[in-house]
């Protein structure tokens, strides 16, 4: 699984089971080495929008955030930020 390509200040989206860790899909399917598994956001803050939407659907989430160099910067989950 290889980090995307992205422009100056997108950020990457990487989500995941919380209970598993199992790595999901941009659908929210467990990844099964088919398809895509980045969320790509062309800012930090519609990154974290995403999240906080998703977290209220489920909290069986994690999702981890990368800056456009690939640097991881968050993992974030029903319990707040890591």
């Amino acid at each position: 699984m290889k980090a995307p390509i992205l422009e100056n200040n997108q950020h990457s989206v990487l989500s995941a089971e919380y209970n598993t860790g199992i790595v999901l899909t941009t659908d929210f399917k467990r990844h099964m080495g088919n398809g895509e598994v980045f969320h790509i956001f062309s800012t930090y803050d519609l990154a974290i929008e995403f999240i906080d939407k998703k977290l209220i659907e489920s909290d069986n989430y994690e999702f981890n955030v990368y800056d456009s160099k690939g640097k991881y910067l968050l993992t974030r989950d029903i319990n707040g930020k890591r």
